[in-house]
């Protein structure tokens, strides 16, 4: 019964811890890790209160055994400020709730870094794609190639009296001077015109949605 009482006690909350607010420390009832072993058992569970709020990738040694680093899931450091304080919340406001990319420890490589995607590395809980957004402006860069105008340009010009040419001659009346007559006629200049647009690059743009990054729970009953 007395091994029963000190599981009991070691799972119920009233264990304290010393130390600094990266370097738990913790002694249980139970008694963990007896010489010469500095392993605990595997599936060991503890309850217990910091008496500190942690920093950057807090360690937790419970009695002799070895230093274990705090972990929110395999190989993540629980963030600053999360243990014996007000634990973060993420502001979800109008966002949608998007798995890690890196979930599992393997990236998808569906959210990424690069300008024309997320923008962001999507690997860490809370991180939120910055070209994720209600609207986007497209740049003269991420027009599309290729943008041309083609047509004909007629220009008809009309002017009296323009010399085309003699026409005929004769001589005035009661004269023997000789006249010479020119004909005038119309101006028409017809000419075509192509354009092709010289400052569209044809870039790709960001059409994500405003996601955040969350860890994705299932849970079997």
């Amino acid at each position: 019964m007395g091994h029963i009482a000190e599981h009991r006690d070691d799972i119920s909350g009233l264990l304290t811890t010393s130390g600094t607010s990266t370097a738990y420390v913790v002694t249980t009832n139970q008694g963990l890790c007896l010489s010469p072993s500095t392993t605990p058992q595997d599936g060991q569970q503890l309850s217990i209160t910091v008496n500190a709020t942690n920093g950057l990738s807090p360690t937790l040694q419970a009695d002799t055994c070895n230093t274990y680093p705090i972990q929110s899931s395999a190989g993540v450091a629980v963030p600053a400020a999360t243990l014996g304080g007000q634990f973060p919340v993420a502001d979800v406001r109008g966002r949608n709730l998007t798995a890690l990319d890196n979930l599992g420890g393997s990236a998808a490589s569906r959210l990424a870094s690069s300008s024309s995607g997320c923008g962001t590395a999507f690997t860490s809980m809370g991180a939120t794609c910055v070209n994720g957004g209600e609207n986007r402006t497209l740049t003269l860069a991420q027009l599309p190639t290729g943008i041309t105008s083609s047509g004909t340009v007629t220009v008809t010009s009309t002017l009296s009296n323009v010399v085309s040419g003699p026409a005929n001659s004769g001589y005035a009346p009661g004269s023997n001077n000789a006249l010479t007559f020119y004909s005038s006629s119309a101006i028409t200049s017809t000419g075509s015109n192509s354009m092709t647009s010289n400052n569209t690059g044809g870039g790709a743009h960001s059409v994500v949605n405003p996601n955040i990054g969350v860890y994705i729970y299932l849970r079997v009953i």
